[in-house]
């Protein structure tokens, strides 16, 4: 078992001294030449192969197999190439991406072997499993469009904020702009309606920024994974098991909420699943850092591999034509464990008001929870009124309804007039995204790294 106190393994472990080197400046930084940026490694994939060249896919939509190999699957050219503070284009992320998977190979090499491994095989395989939940073209574009929700609605919010827009208007006077407050005051209503209809929202033009917070937040997952969660090897007597172009699965049979997503930590009874190889697949579960080994039956192999078929983005991987075709089979024959993921969502969080019970008795008319728990700055739990964004309304929708009734509710609170033009202070609403997620929790985050 390994213990919190055991997380400087990940500074001691050979990846961890080299990543440290890098960043110190004692080595240089991994530019990598290559692009073809393979989003689930091509070591990876050629474990899904009977002879480390022929691999098999199916495409899920139409059905269709065909040959392929690890060199042609699973890849995407130039996915993690970014432009640099100097306009140029850099291929640093591939060079880190290769650097942890030359690491990983030999520490899952051993635990292939061995079905355990030492801490700092164990941590490096964590800081892989992490990556490969997030690198993926499909997690990112889940990620844009959650960090795009998040950027509108504050955006959105800002500009409907009387104070914040004055403040804006008076850097930008200090700055030289010769805009009348008339015609600032039009744009602005002008913006604001083009939130609402859907105009207009904040994107990450390349990705850049939307997969630096991934790759941040992937080794913070990492850490979880390592020393709070329970690893389960499981294997199969004959080549079995497939990979998909995500490369990994998740499943809760108990999530949070209706609208909660399938993550590593959604709840105490989540499942994460990556496919290791044709004869193994290591199952990760919210609990103590041990590992344990367990044969798989042909129901169990199934059942994994459905997950894997429900969470492909278009492409399952095998060692044979007739065992991808199986799958597809096996997922028409059994639908219900054919999990496929779902978004996170941006949820926002108000004071309640014991006078006012229309969002419980919303959620409740739709089978929520009427309240969400959440935890105050003493560390006690208090009920918080909600909305969640795409459920309640888009991400502009919710963040203006959110923001004018806390706004009113506090002027009740204060005593003044609900159409008071004075807010009192902390009148704000707390923004979340659901536990679990390994993307930053609140706008306050986004605001840090300059978005």
């Amino acid at each position: 078992m390994f213990g919190i106190s055991d997380l400087r393994v990940f500074d001691d472990c050979p990846l961890g001294r080299e990543l440290a080197s890098i960043a110190a400046g004692t080595k240089p930084w991994p530019e990598s030449k290559a692009r073809r940026h393979h989003y689930v490694p091509r070591f990876q994939l050629a474990k899904f192969t009977k002879d480390g060249e022929n691999l098999f896919q199916l495409h899920t939509g139409t059905g269709q197999p065909r040959k392929t190999s690890p060199t042609d699957a699973a890849f995407k050219k130039d996915l993690y190439i970014y432009p640099d503070q100097d306009g140029g284009r850099v291929n640093v992320l591939e060079g880190i991406f290769a650097t942890v998977e030359n690491h990983a190979a030999d520490s899952l090499r051993r635990l292939l072997a061995d079905g355990e491994v030492s801490a700092g095989d164990r941590a490096t395989i964590s800081l892989f499993l992490a990556l490969q939940w997030s690198r993926t073209p499909g997690a990112l574009k889940r990620a844009e469009r959650l960090a795009s929700d998040v950027l509108s609605s504050q955006v959105a919010a800002d500009l409907e904020d009387g104070r914040t827009f004055s403040k804006l208007r008076d850097r930008l006077k200090a700055e030289g702009d010769v805009a009348t407050d008339a015609a600032a005051e039009t744009l602005r209503r002008e913006t604001i309606q083009k939130f609402r209809d859907g105009k207009l929202e904040v994107v990450d033009p390349t990705g850049g920024n939307t997969m630096g917070l991934l790759v941040e937040f992937a080794a913070d997952t990492a850490t979880l994974m390592f020393s709070a969660m329970e690893w389960t090897l499981v294997r199969s007597a004959e080549p079995a098991f497939v990979i998909s172009d995500r490369g990994c699965a998740g499943f809760d049979p108990t999530p949070q909420h209706p609208w909660s997503s399938h993550a590593p930590f959604s709840s105490p009874n989540a499942e994460t699943s990556f496919p290791l190889s044709a004869n193994a697949c290591l199952i990760l579960r919210p609990g103590d850092p041990v590992i344990e080994a367990a044969d798989a039956d042909r129901d169990t192999v199934e059942g994994l591999n459905l997950r894997t078929y429900g969470w492909a983005e278009k492409l399952i991987y095998g060692s044979g034509q007739d065992l991808v075709v199986r799958i597809r089979k096996a997922a028409k024959r059994r639908p219900k464990l054919v999990v496929k993921p779902k978004p996170h969502r941006y949820v926002f969080l108000l004071e309640r008001d014991p006078e006012d019970d229309r969002l419980a008795r919303h959620h409740v008319a739709k089978g929520w929870d009427p309240y969400m728990i959440h935890q105050d700055p003493a560390g006690g739990l208090i009920q918080m009124d909600y909305m969640v964004v795409r459920e309640d309304g888009t991400a502009v929708e919710v963040a203006l309804k959110a923001d004018e009734l806390v706004r009113r509710r506090a002027r009740k609170a204060a005593g003044l007039p609900p159409d008071s033009s004075i807010d009192p202070p902390g009148a704000m609403s707390n923004e979340v995204i659901e536990p679990g997620s390994i993307l930053p929790t609140t706008r306050k985050a986004f605001r840090e790294r300059g978005w």
